[in-house]
């Protein structure tokens, strides 16, 4: 689902005359554009993950950061095992909603060994669960709800160059000297340091939202 509209843009600087079709496109390559760089989504989204059962260690850090909750829990085994799978919507704890780290416990031995003969564990967890920027969070009436739409709008007006560019677009450059007299200039590539945005002035903008948007995310030390 959309956070910004085509109708919305302008609001945040997103002036041009172009088609709505075509702002709505550069607003979806834009939106996921910045859900890659955020590492979660813009709105509350359903995601399930598979990991390896036993764990090695007793925690995990999902892919998506802003874990709201936890749907269920999943064991999977192997075909040759004979065993149903089973689902315990009890068996996840988050540990911290900001960074995605969560733990998985036995509840009613589920995971144990998934109700099948001589105590078998499961080759797989299935997690299932809901990430993103809360409905709450991306009220275009909050500072985090007006960044969101600032970010979506400077990522958008970078795929509008290459969307109206056609053959004409030679990437994004800055001039690095030029002259008056018998004009002369030197261009080099705009961005000098990693941006999972892009190159480009807008999507360089839109980086230092970014930055202050997205969680910093600790190393997974093994517990016991």
């Amino acid at each position: 689902m959309s956070l910004l509209t085509p109708g919305e843009m302008n609001s945040y600087g997103g002036t041009g005359s172009f088609d709505t079709d075509t702002l709505q496109m550069a607003i979806d390559l834009s939106e996921f554009d910045v859900e890659h760089a955020l590492g979660t989504f813009l709105t509350p989204t359903t995601v399930s993950e598979e990991y390896p059962w036993p764990l090695l260690t007793s925690q995990i850090m999902l892919t998506h950061n802003r874990v709201t909750s936890i749907t269920s829990v999943t064991a999977k085994h192997s075909l040759n095992s004979e065993c149903e799978w089973t689902e315990d919507t009890e068996c996840g704890v988050i540990l911290n909603s900001l960074q995605g780290i969560v733990r998985l416990v036995g509840c009613n031995l589920s995971l144990g060994d998934c109700g099948c003969a001589s105590g078998l564990v499961p080759d797989r967890a299935v997690i299932t669960y809901i990430a993103g920027f809360t409905d709450a969070e991306g009220l275009e009436t909050t500072a985090t709800g007006k960044a969101l739409r600032m970010l979506i709008t400077l990522r958008a007006r970078e795929w509008l160059k290459i969307l109206y560019a056609g053959d004409s677009w030679d990437g994004a450059y800055s001039i690095k000297s030029w002259r008056s007299m018998d004009y002369s200039e030197q261009r080099e590539l705009a961005a000098k340091t990693f941006n999972p945005l892009g190159p480009g002035p807008f999507s360089e903008e839109a980086y230092r939202l970014i930055e202050r948007l997205r969680p910093y995310r600790a190393v997974m030390l093994r517990s016991g």
